[in-house]
């Protein structure tokens, strides 16, 4: 959690539309320069904390707090802008036990989740148009350059088959699909102690990374049809920018205006 702003709703959230709440432990990366009070968690939780400035890099991050998690029984990474329907956990649980029956144990659940204002309660959708369900990999090279440079890009393909009435789960469904979203990753825990995550590579290929090493090992991503977990983020998440990778154009313009900023 990068100085996110939605981070305190996401954990509340999670925990009031779980069905076990009690069950469900957290494992944080708070990067602020003021530190959120998680204390309300605070047997229920590992926190590394670090200033936004001397933080690690993100993958990195990641691989740290999976660290903590290999003993549990089931493992969920997402952003700390989201919330959640009801029951998540037991629909999760179920869902990948199921999963699991007919791909000999070797499933992860991933999806391109949608955006949900802040305000909406993800019970609430009815239905969910052009959610990102399906994403194909898009391969790119460039010879004249040497080395070659070579990137992996993941484009989603939008449905428009999504339609849920409250709280009918009923005819919930999977789709077979080969895109890691670092938003959401639902498998075992264990699946942490034979598989060892990518640690190199940066953001904008970590997806890509992480899909290949489970593919390697043989796991299989299947992505729900409907939503368990939607984003805060897009439009209504507007979240400081990184000070190693942009620059201020105007330090008395809006600076939360996206185009205020260059990469340098």
């Amino acid at each position: 959690s990068l100085e996110d702003p939605y981070l305190i709703p996401t954990i509340t959230n999670a925990l009031e539309k779980a069905l076990n709440p009690s069950r469900i432990y957290f494992a944080l990366g708070l990067q602020y320069e003021n530190q959120p009070d998680v204390s309300f968690i605070e047997n229920k939780s590992h926190i590394l904390r670090y200033h936004p400035d001397n933080r690690p890099p993100l993958i990195q991050l990641r691989n740290d707090l999976r660290k903590y998690c290999i003993d549990y029984d089931y493992f969920l990474q997402l952003d700390a802008h989201t919330k959640f329907c009801s029951n998540w956990d037991e629909i999760l649980i179920n869902d990948l036990n199921n999963l699991n029956n007919f791909n000999k144990g070797k499933s992860i659940i991933s999806k391109c989740v949608g955006d949900i204002s802040p305000e909406t309660d993800v019970d609430d959708v009815k239905k969910l148009g052009n959610t990102f369900v399906k994403t194909n990999w898009h391969f790119e090279y460039d010879l004249s350059m040497q080395p070659t440079k070579f990137i992996l890009h993941g484009f989603p393909s939008h449905y428009n088959m999504f339609y849920m009435e409250k709280g009918n789960y009923d005819t919930r469904q999977y789709i077979s699909n080969a895109y890691i979203s670092a938003h959401f990753i639902f498998c075992e825990s264990k699946i942490f102690k034979k598989v060892e995550m990518p640690n190199f590579s940066n953001i904008g290929s970590e997806e890509a990374a992480v899909a290949i090493t489970f593919f390697c090992h043989g796991y299989k991503v299947f992505s729900p049809t409907f939503p368990i977990i939607l984003s805060t983020g897009g439009e209504h998440y507007k979240f400081p920018r990184d000070k190693k990778l942009w620059d201020i154009i105007d330090k008395n313009g809006d600076l939360n205006d996206p185009n205020n900023y260059q990469k340098r």
